[in-house]
């Protein structure tokens, strides 16, 4: 009763009608027109003292952030009881705000 139909292969040329050459993958076996060859060195440069303090110092910088700003969140409801206020909110809002504009101060930006 049903009858199978087979569906048509399609072919791989776009509606341009240009198809796109065959190429056959050459594995160093010479030079090709058009491509440049660089050496290729297996050892690694050596990282002196001066990189691995940058690295060091990044660490610490983010360290002291972390620190800094969870110590703000542990602190919020002494923070908030001394200001007499009853949301814990607009406390961390305003430890961004007022960090984020003494930032450029400190970095002797302006």
């Amino acid at each position: 009763m049903s009858e199978s139909r087979q569906l048509p292969i399609p072919d791989d040329n776009p509606a341009s009608g240009t198809s796109t050459p065959a190429v056959v993958p050459n594995l160093n076996d010479g030079n090709q027109v058009g491509t440049e060859t660089t050496p290729q060195t297996s050892q690694s440069t050596p990282r002196d003292l001066r990189f691995w303090m940058v690295i060091v110092a990044m660490m610490v910088i983010e360290f002291l952030g972390a620190i800094e700003l969870s110590s703000v969140a542990t602190a919020l409801p002494t923070i908030v009881g001394n200001l007499h206020g009853s949301e814990f909110s607009w406390v961390g809002a305003a430890y961004a705000l007022g960090s984020t504009a003494i930032l450029p101060m400190t970095g002797a930006i302006l």
